[in-house]
């Protein structure tokens, strides 16, 4: 998987990673294979969301900011609670192949983010996030994820490095 954007302390837990093959959790792999749910001009995760219609765009404006900002909130996935253990190498992969499958039905771009955190009250917690990429609305800028405290890797696929060696 290449990397696109990271902060420094996922950087670091990069150098650490070694690149293992790994088969996803049946239950992430399902939502892989479910695809995606258009409503409107959003795009979700079909199996997290089977709604034809948006809420009232004041109420997305006003709680969300804008369209991406709902996107970004409703496609979140606590990858954790799928799986047993190697939860960081599980969500590296489960990104790896987001992409990919997103790739193979959407010709727009897509702002995906990946945060990790290991608490050692609660636990590994690997967040997974997407919205569909839209012109001036920002959800994170992934050119600026320095100041984030956890760790944090965005992929933008309209960077015209993305799949670079």
């Amino acid at each position: 998987m290449t990397t696109i954007r990271s902060n420094p302390a996922m950087e670091e837990l990069l150098k650490d990673f070694k690149n293992r093959t790994f088969v996803l959790p049946g239950k992430l792999q399902e939502i892989l294979s479910r695809g995606f749910h258009v409503a409107e001009e959003a795009v979700f995760f079909e199996s997290e969301f089977q709604e034809d219609s948006l809420p009232d765009f004041d109420l997305i404006k006003y709680a969300y900011t804008d369209l991406s900002g709902y996107e970004f909130a409703v496609n979140k996935l606590h990858l954790e609670d799928y799986c047993e253990a190697h939860y960081f190498a599980v969500a590296l992969f489960f990104v790896d192949e987001f992409v990919k499958k997103w790739k193979s039905q959407f010709s727009e771009d897509v702002v995906a983010v990946f945060s990790y955190n290991n608490n050692p009250e609660f636990g590994e917690n690997c967040v997974f996030q997407f919205h569909k990429k839209r012109k001036n609305e920002v959800v994170i800028d992934v050119h600026d994820l320095k100041d984030f405290l956890n760790p944090i890797l965005a992929i933008d696929t309209s960077f015209a490095d993305y799949g670079a060696k």
